[in-house]
């Protein structure tokens, strides 16, 4: 039970500019426009790689795991 402590309350970060880096480098900044109970994570972004160049895209989900 402790770890549900951890959890953050993703409902303070609907409609705000969040960053999420993935497990392989990559540095994904854009508007968070939902999620679900499993803390996938739908963003509308612009994807920066490692080289710092930006590929443009509408929606991306991301999904979370352990």
């Amino acid at each position: 039970m402790a770890i549900l402590n951890k959890i953050p309350d993703l409902k303070t970060f609907m409609e705000k500019e969040v960053l999420v880096v993935t497990k392989f480098g990559y540095k994904c900044k854009g508007i968070m426009r939902g999620f679900d109970h499993f803390l996938n994570v739908i963003l509308e972004i612009k994807m920066e790689s490692e080289n710092n160049k930006f590929f443009e895209i509408v929606v991306m989900i991301f999904r979370y795991r352990c």
